[in-house]
C-alpha cells in the first residue's frame, strides 16, 4: 500500500490542516484497534514478537507502521503503546478498557480506549 497523495499529506504536518490531523487519526486507529499481543523476542530481549489472532491485523499494523505510526507494545496492565514517527518518535500510551471481538455477523471488531488526554 503506497499512496503518493497520502504520503504528501503526512508530509504537510500542522495541526491545523484538517487532511493531516484526520490521515493522523486513521493511522492511530490502525495502530490501536487490533487485538495483537508481545512477547519478547528469546534470542533478542530488546525486540517485541507480535501475535496476531489473523494476518489481517497484522497487515494493517504494518501498514500504519509504514507510514510512521508504530504499535510498540501491549502490555500486561492493558495498555496500548504507539510511537508516532511522523511526530518526531513521540510515544503514546492509551488505556485498553474493552474489546468487542469480530464476529461474522458483526462484520468488524471494536476497542474501547480511554486516550491519553481523558
Amino acid at each position: 500500500m503506497v499512496d503518493q497523495d497520502f504520503e504528501r499529506i503526512l508530509n504537510q504536518k500542522s495541526n491545523q490542516n484538517n487532511l493531516y490531523l484526520n490521515a493522523k487519526g486513521f493511522l492511530y486507529n490502525l495502530a490501536i484497534c487490533h487485538t495483537i499481543v508481545t512477547s519478547k523476542d528469546p534470542k533478542d530481549e530488546t525486540k517485541n514478537i507480535l501475535n496476531a489472532s489473523s494476518p489481517d491485523e497484522l497487515s494493517l499494523i504494518n501498514g500504519a507502521k509504514y507510514y510512521g505510526v508504530n504499535f510498540v507494545e501491549r502490555t500486561g496492565n492493558n495498555r496500548i503503546v504507539i510511537k508516532d514517527m511522523n511526530e518526531g518518535g513521540v510515544t503514546k500510551s492509551y488505556q485498553l478498557l474493552n474489546v468487542i471481538e469480530f464476529t461474522s455477523d458483526r462484520k468488524r471488531m471494536t476497542v474501547i480506549i480511554r486516550t491519553p488526554e481523558d
